[in-house]
């Protein structure tokens, strides 16, 4: 509007500066359409109800034959100029989206002076401007006033093929930006969807991460439990290390003692043979009696001849002995009498120390004698040895009268019983204590079996608890992780999405940045074309007032002369 108010604004002066330049048809970059095709789309596309059943054919190209030149001359001028005026302005209707009052408006920011005498100007200036803005798109640059006010029919067609082809490309475009603009609200739809996911998912992160006040308390109850428990274990693995140690201790000792139980058991083996070795020497049949008897008698017959050069009381005590101990028929004793000649002396000034000892050794034997005896012969011969021990007795009141040899002998034997005796009460002793220790390592080696096993029992319930609360932790904690696991994987999907839309949206902003350069490029153009066009207008303009003032000059000159012809008539 500010465009058609300056072209009113010019001058004549300014006006007549401004020159028409020819059209030029050979630059164009578009298919010409015929004229049944251009009327057909026109019909179709641009023109509603009446006026599309109304355009016809001869309103582009009027047939001159039908008519008068005249006639041809004024229909040219008036109505074939009046439907492409109302051409154009649908056309400027339908892509500009005006309205059709606003073609035959003032702007209502100028104030001119009698805008009644501009009411016939203002619709046409209006078309003019916005072909001007229009026919450029439509790669048409040489419009003018003269294709409106005084439309021919080869540049009528030339302009509306252009139209026509730019109303096709307008078409295909409006198409693709239609389904750009739904691809781009689906993606803004989208983009907020995801936005608003991605809002709830770090809501739900936040409430998943905080512990809420109500289970804090439960959590630092359960932390306090796991201290103790773990706590405990600890001392309990100590206690279960430090009794298997004393354990392991005691499985030393018993082996040890069970070494010792073995050799003492081995010692007592070999003292019941040689106490068995001992009954059998005991007791023996009456065929071995004689036979040792015999034996006893060649030795004791050896013993005098060689030992003949000793005094008289002792081989005669010495014979006594021998005949005594032949009387009793002793085998055992006539085989160590050869062994015992030597120790004599040395016993018979012991002897005297012996007799005391003498009857606490006799009580050994008759115990012996009576544990060891089976028989009624054992039992006669321990009453013949005991009959011969008292007549011992008897006779060591009587020194002289008495075989020393044979108390020594007898004396001999009872030491050594009551020696193997004290030996075997002392290995019975060992071996009562032994077991006794035995029984009592048993029982303590027992009570610390139970202990353990009850500690083993309390360990493992512990051990237990433990791994069901491992368990359960370890569940919720991978549950938590799958969960984040989750929800970062669709942050990642959402946030790529987002990558793609901006990427997307980057485009679009470079390709309207892009067509806002052509279309600021394009006003340039076309105000210059309006500049040009307002020249040639203004020029147009005082060429018609001249023109004027010629023909009112021609019609004076013509009054003048008919008023001196008909002075003259």
């Amino acid at each position: 509007r500010a465009e058609s108010l300056n072209l009113l604004r010019l001058t004549v002066k300014e006006r007549r500066d401004i020159r028409l330049e020819p059209a030029a048809m050979t630059d164009n970059t578009y298919p010409v359409y015929k004229v049944d095709v251009i009327v057909q789309f026109f019909r179709t596309e641009v023109f509603l109800g009446q006026d599309a059943k109304h355009f016809t054919r001869a309103d582009i190209v009027p047939n001159p034959k039908a008519m008068g030149i005249i006639l041809y001359i004024s229909f040219t001028s008036q109505l074939h100029a009046e439907t492409i005026q109302r051409l154009y302005m649908r056309i400027l209707q339908m892509v500009f989206g005006l309205r059709h009052e606003c073609l035959y408006m003032m702007p209502f920011l100028e104030n001119v002076q009698y805008p009644s005498i501009y009411e016939g100007v203002v619709p046409v200036l209006h078309v003019y401007n916005r072909m001007c803005q229009l026919l450029p798109l439509c790669h048409m640059y040489d419009f003018s006033l003269s294709d409106l006010l005084n439309p021919k029919s080869k540049r009528t067609i030339s302009i509306l093929s252009a139209i026509q082809n730019f109303l096709h490309f307008r078409k295909d475009r409006l198409k693709i930006s239609s389904a750009h603009q739904q691809s781009f609200r689906t993606d803004l739809e989208r983009l907020q969807t995801c936005t608003r996911e991605i809002k709830e998912a770090e809501k739900k992160i936040e409430k998943l991460t905080t512990i809420p006040p109500e289970q804090q308390v439960e959590a630092r109850e359960l932390a306090a439990i796991m201290a103790d428990l773990t706590a405990t274990t600890k001392q309990l693995y100590n206690d279960t290390t430090s009794i298997s140690e004393k354990v392991s201790l005691c499985k030393a000792e018993i082996a040890e003692i069970t070494q010792k139980m073995a050799k003492k058991k081995e010692e007592v083996a070999t003292e019941k043979e040689e106490i068995s070795k001992l009954k059998c020497q005991v007791v023996e049949s009456p065929k071995e009696l004689k036979d040792a008897m015999e034996r006893m008698k060649e030795n004791l017959k050896n013993i005098k001849v060689s030992k003949h050069n000793l005094s008289n009381k002792p081989w005669t005590f010495a014979e006594a002995l021998c005949s005594r101990l032949m009387s009793t028929g002793d085998p055992s004793r006539a085989e160590h009498a050869d062994e015992r000649v030597e120790e004599l002396q040395i016993v018979v000034q012991c002897a005297s120390q012996v007799e005391a000892d003498a009857q606490l050794l006799l009580k050994q034997m008759q115990e012996l004698q009576s544990s060891m005896c089976k028989s009624d012969q054992q039992r006669e011969e321990s009453i013949h040895l005991m009959a011969v021990f008292r007549s011992f007795q008897l006779r060591a009141l009587q020194p002289v009268e008495t075989p020393l040899l044979e108390v020594v002998e007898f004396v001999h034997s009872s030491l050594r019983l009551a020696a193997i005796d004290f030996k075997i009460q002392l290995l019975l002793k060992q071996v009562q204590t032994l077991g006794a220790m035995i029984e009592s390592l048993e029982k303590e080696l027992k009570s610390l079996c139970s202990d353990e096993a009850q500690l083993k029992r309390a360990l493992a319930l512990k051990y237990d608890k433990l791994s069901k609360q491992q368990i359960r932790r370890q569940k919720r904690k991978e549950a938590k992780e799958q969960h984040l696991r989750d929800v970062y994987a669709r942050y990642d999907k959402v946030h790529q999405k987002r990558e793609d839309f901006v990427k997307v949206i980057e485009d679009k902003n470079l390709a309207t940045k892009q067509l806002k350069e052509t279309t600021q490029t394009l006003r340039e153009q076309c105000s210059r074309r309006t500049q040009k066009a307002q020249e040639r207008y203004d020029t147009l303009l005082t060429t018609l007032e001249l023109f004027n003032k010629r023909i009112e000059s021609i019609l004076e000159e013509t009054n003048e002369a008919a008023s001196k012809i008909k002075s003259h008539f």
